[in-house]
């Protein structure tokens, strides 16, 4: 049997799949371990969380243990971030770090780029600062995402 490193999301997609139908049957252990994945899990989306592992490891160096605990703890700041990564990756840069807290803040949005993805954001952003031009382009796309989440009034009363 392999053994892997799995993120929160995994193991919690894994146990809820298998435990959540009888719940009544479960040792205390068992029950304490899913109150822990249902309390602490950040990334709801398992496989968004592998995405992230993936981009982390391939776009930063890390490894995938360092890359799932990142996943897991989803740090926001730099401060935050470097408790994690300073004794193993002591000559990651700022640059690093601000790359490695994109891809985690797509978490919280419930997206992770792919590797691909987070390449050209990285090459967009170096291009817009150099331009000066990337500022007013966003706002036009959270609008147009907005528009999309708001859906058409017909939607939203079959849900209540």
């Amino acid at each position: 049997m392999e053994k892997k490193p799995l993120t929160l999301a995994e193991v919690r997609d894994l146990i809820f799949e298998r435990w959540a139908r009888d719940q009544s049957a479960l040792t205390p252990d068992q029950r304490r371990l899913f109150e822990y994945l249902a309390k602490f899990t950040k990334v709801r989306d398992p496989k968004a969380a592998r995405r992230a592992v993936e981009v982390l490891m391939s776009e930063f160096d890390l490894s995938e243990e360092d890359a799932i605990q990142l996943v897991n703890v989803l740090p926001k700041t730099p401060d935050e971030l470097r408790p994690f990564l300073f004794r193993s990756y002591p000559l990651l840069d700022e640059k690093a770090y601000r790359g490695i807290l994109e891809v985690l803040e797509g978490l919280e949005e419930g997206e992770a780029p792919s590797e691909e993805e987070a390449e050209t954001e990285t090459e967009a952003e170096t291009v817009a600062g150099a331009e000066g031009e990337g500022v007013e382009a966003q706002p036009e796309a959270a609008q147009a995402e907005g528009e999309e989440a708001q859906g058409s009034p017909e939607e939203g009363e079959d849900s209540e």
